[in-house]
């Protein structure tokens, strides 16, 4: 079985509807914004495949999304990004050969300072210099830098916030992190996007 379970920050307005149709129940989703939805069940109840159908990764028979009138059906599901900012975090975090700027930064270029911030606030430094000397570190299969599991997934979680996507898809992308590193990412979505799910 999997729950939906949500936490409202203000009353917001609607994004958009998602219909989900299962063993001939529906289930109608309204994503808000201001509001964190968790899908919680247990290990292969299908999650992932839930939330990648949602965002169009995904091929499944029974889902339908509603933006402003636009009804979006299953095999067009990644029509969504058409109408939507959306951003996607997955369960396996992913670094590329690069600086950890570049992996950051990838095919956009944000400031330093906005960098800096999120790199502070997620604890990978504790100042500007540290900052800089991290964003200017060379990682990949020739570099003597192993970045941990919950560092790879932070500077996922940067990636995604920098990019200020009007709804944030996460896919237990905080499983390598401790409790302390999880709360204060999970405290800051918010103001980085309008709707997580």
């Amino acid at each position: 079985d999997i729950k939906i379970s949500y936490k409202v920050k203000n009353s917001g307005n609607l994004i958009l509807t998602y219909k989900i149709k299962n063993k001939n129940k529906i289930l109608r989703l309204k994503i808000l914004s201001n509001q964190i939805f968790g899908i919680r069940g247990v290990s292969g109840c299908g999650k992932s495949t839930l939330i990648r159908s949602m965002i169009g990764l995904r091929c499944s028979n029974e889902i339908e999304a509603i933006i402003k009138k636009n009804i979006i059906k299953t095999k067009e599901m990644y029509k969504i990004k058409n109408y939507l900012k959306c951003g996607f975090i997955p369960q396996k975090s992913y670094i590329s050969t690069g600086t950890i700027r570049e992996n950051i930064n990838q095919n956009q270029t944000f400031p330093d300072s906005d960098i800096i911030e999120l790199l502070m606030r997620f604890n990978l430094s504790i100042n500007k210099k540290e900052s800089l000397k991290f964003l200017n570190t060379h990682i990949g299969e020739e570099s003597n830098i192993n970045l941990s599991g919950g560092e790879i997934q932070r500077i996922s979680f940067i990636r995604a916030l920098l990019r200020r996507p009007k709804v944030l898809f996460i896919d237990e992308a905080t499983s390598a992190l401790d409790v302390k590193n999880s709360k204060i990412i999970m405290e800051s979505l918010l103001e980085y996007t309008e709707s997580v799910i």
